[in-house]
């Protein structure tokens, strides 16, 4: 049995009043410990905590820090292993929230020098809503044909601002 790391409380978005379960909003800093329990636990186990996706794909979907501190994390867990991730969430999550993913996942494969398939996953977001800012500026990127090697000059150069632009909004609601 493989050994897992200890789950934190990732019961952000719930609380409990008298027997009942009531939502309640999600912080930033919470979002950004789902999505590090979450990447940590697929890698010892190859298996997405359910409670960490749900919290993340949602956070994700709705909040530009979170989805660019996700796009930052091949910095800290590698762009082979966040692809792996990031396909594999895509393949579990609501349909509601595949927008970001499939957008995240292209410029993921894009940067792997997989090009035929970061466009079909482009196409996938397009056709979710071609206006989406994420996707527009891929399109865009992929049209000049930029050196896939760009997203990861750029991750250098802004992933240390998300994380200390996270840190300080901690406690703020998505």
């Amino acid at each position: 049995m493989p050994k897992t790391k200890k789950k934190p409380p990732l019961t952000a978005g719930v609380s409990q009043q008298r027997g009942k379960m009531t939502t309640k909003t999600l912080t930033i800093g919470e979002a950004v410990k789902s999505m590090n329990f979450l990447a940590t636990n697929f890698m010892e186990t190859n298996e997405l905590d359910r409670e960490a996706l749900e919290i993340s794909s949602k956070a994700i979907s709705k909040n530009l820090l979170i989805r660019d501190y996700f796009m930052g994390m091949p910095k800290d867990f590698g762009l082979p292993f966040m692809t792996s991730l990031c396909k594999k969430m895509i393949s579990e999550v609501d349909s509601s929230e595949l927008l970001d993913l499939y957008a995240i996942y292209s410029a993921f494969l894009y940067e792997g020098g997989e090009s035929e398939l970061a466009l079909d996953n482009l196409n996938k977001a397009s056709e979710i809503n071609n206006k989406h800012p994420l996707t527009e500026l891929l399109v865009r990127v992929y049209e000049h044909a930029w050196e896939a090697s760009s997203f990861s000059e750029m991750r250098s150069d802004i992933h240390s601002k998300v994380i200390a632009e996270a840190k300080k909004y901690a406690k703020d609601e998505i």
